[in-house]
């Protein structure tokens, strides 16, 4: 897979914006949306997420071949997988 980044400085939400540009149907899997900022980001069960600049907000366009039972296992995935790069480094 081939990943292409959009950065923006601030924006509503990164995952409103990759959702919009999704649905015109001109975007592929590898697709990252990124911004310094999210002026409305949403965490768990709609919760207020503040997003100020100096940290990384993003959201990712996949389409895994897998059971929708076990989507939510790609969250942990990538959480394993950072923690062992970061391993790595250190």
């Amino acid at each position: 897979m081939e990943f292409s980044i959009i950065s923006y400085d601030a924006l509503g939400s990164t995952q409103d914006t990759l959702k919009e540009i999704a649905a015109t149907g001109n975007a592929s899997e590898g697709l990252v949306v990124q911004a310094g900022k999210q002026e409305a980001g949403r965490g768990r069960q709609g919760r207020k997420w503040e997003s100020p600049p100096g940290n990384l907000y993003m959201s990712v366009l996949l389409s895994p071949n897998s059971k929708i039972e076990k989507i939510g296992q790609i969250s942990l995935l990538a959480a394993i997988s950072v923690a062992q790069g970061i391993e790595d480094i250190f």
